[in-house]
C-alpha cells in the first residue's frame, strides 16, 4: 500500500512538473520592476473559518512593516491585507476582490493611526487572468491607486523565481506573517491592532500529508505551485489576513491565500516568484500571456483523479473514515 501511494505521488508530481510554464524571467528583465518600487476575505465582522487570521502573534513594530495595506469596503470594514508594491501598485489575492475598495496605508492601529494614515480609492484591480477560483490556482491580483500616493515604504519581491530547496533554506522557521485578522478560531473578528507572526515553512509532500484527511482534492492542487507553512504551537494565519504578504528576510516570497481550521491545517500561500512577470508586465500596463494554460487545462483532470486516488488512499492508511462520523 505504501508503495501505491508513493507511485501516485511520483505520478501527480510528474504531471504537475511538465505542465508548469517556463519562466524566464532574470534578474535583469526584473530591473525595470525594481526600479519603480523597490485565509476567503471577510464579507462582515464574521471571518470564514477557512481562510486566514494572525492567530498566536502578537503587535507589530510599525518601522518594520510600512508597505502593509488594509483594503477595506465602505464604511472602513477590512476585508484583506495586502502590501504596497510602488506608490501606484498593491499585490494582494486575487479572491480578494477588491473592486470599489480603498487601500489604508501606514496603519498599525485602528483608533490611533487612522487620521494619520493614508487612504486611496482602487481605481483598477487586476486579477492574474489565469485564476481559478475553486482550486485557488494564481491567486494573485494587483490593484492600481487612483493616484500615486506620497509614501516611500515598498515591500521587496525576489529578483526571480527560486528552486523549492532555495525557497526552503531561505525561509527555514523565519516566514513573517502579518494581518489585521482574527485572533483566535473561536471568536471571528478582525482586530484592531496589525499582527505578526512567525511561521516554519513546510515541504510540499509534508504539506499533502497534514491534509490527507481533507476531503477536497481540487483546492489541494494549489500547493504544487504554493508554500506551506504549519506551526505546531497554535500559530496561524487566517480570515481577514487574505491577501497578506509572507516574507523569508525580508523579501516576499508569498500572498495569503487559503487554509482550513486556523492553526489545525497548514496555511497555503500562493509564490509570488513564478509571478514576478504577472506582476511586471501588469505595473508597466502591457499584456500578460500565461504560456502555461493550455496544459494546465489539459491536464487538471488527471491531477485531480489522482489528487483524489492520494487522498483516499493517505486516509485509509492513517486510520481515516470516509465519511465522517
Amino acid at each position: 500500500m505504501l508503495l501505491l501511494q508513493s507511485t501516485l505521488l511520483i505520478l501527480y508530481t510528474t504531471i504537475t512538473l511538465s505542465q508548469e510554464p517556463e519562466d524566464n524571467t532574470d534578474v535583469e528583465s526584473t530591473s525595470s520592476y525594481n526600479d519603480t518600487s523597490v485565509r476567503e476575505s471577510s464579507r462582515t465582522n464574521s471571518l470564514s473559518k477557512e481562510h486566514h487570521r494572525i492567530v498566536g502573534g502578537k503587535p507589530c513594530v510599525k518601522e518594520n512593516h510600512g508597505f502593509m495595506v488594509s483594503i477595506r469596503r465602505p464604511l472602513h470594514q477590512h476585508i484583506c491585507g495586502g502590501s504596497l508594491l510602488s506608490r501606484l501598485w498593491v499585490l494582494s489575492a486575487a479572491h480578494c476582490k477588491a473592486w470599489y475598495c480603498s487601500a489604508i496605508i501606514g496603519l498599525t492601529n485602528d483608533k490611533t493611526d487612522i487620521d494619520s494614515s493614508i487612504v486611496s480609492s482602487f481605481a483598477e484591480w487586476k486579477p492574474h487572468p489565469h485564476y481559478q477560483k475553486a482550486k485557488l490556482i494564481n491567486d494573485i491580483a494587483l490593484g492600481k491607486l487612483e493616484e500615486a500616493v506620497e509614501y516611500d515604504s515598498f515591500v521587496r519581491l525576489p529578483n526571480k523565481p527560486v528552486s523549492t530547496d532555495d525557497l526552503l533554506s531561505a525561509c527555514g522557521r523565519k516566514a513573517l506573517v502579518m494581518g489585521w485578522g482574527a485572533m483566535s478560531h473561536s471568536i471571528a473578528q478582525a482586530t484592531e491592532k496589525l499582527q505578526c507572526v512567525y511561521l516554519p515553512v513546510i515541504s510540499k509532500d509534508e504539506c499533502l500529508g497534514l491534509y490527507s484527511s481533507y476531503n477536497n482534492p481540487v483546492k489541494l492542487m494549489s500547493i504544487e505551485q504554493g508554500i506551506c507553512t504549519f506551526s505546531d504551537e497554535k500559530k496561524d494565519a487566517c480570515s481577514g489576513d487574505s491577501g497578506g504578504p509572507l516574507l523569508c528576510e525580508d523579501v516576499q516570497y508569498g500572498v495569503v491565500s487559503w487554509g482550513k481550521d486556523c492553526a489545525v491545517f497548514p496555511g497555503v500561500y500562493t509564490r509570488v516568484d513564478v509571478h514576478l512577470e504577472f506582476i511586471r508586465l501588469t505595473m508597466l500596463n502591457k499584456p500578460f500571456v500565461f504560456s502555461g494554460a493550455r496544459r494546465i487545462t489539459r491536464f487538471s483532470a488527471v491531477q485531480m483523479v489522482l489528487m483524489s486516488a492520494l487522498v483516499l488512499l493517505t486516509r485509509k492508511m492513517n486510520g481515516v473514515p470516509d465519511v465522517p462520523k
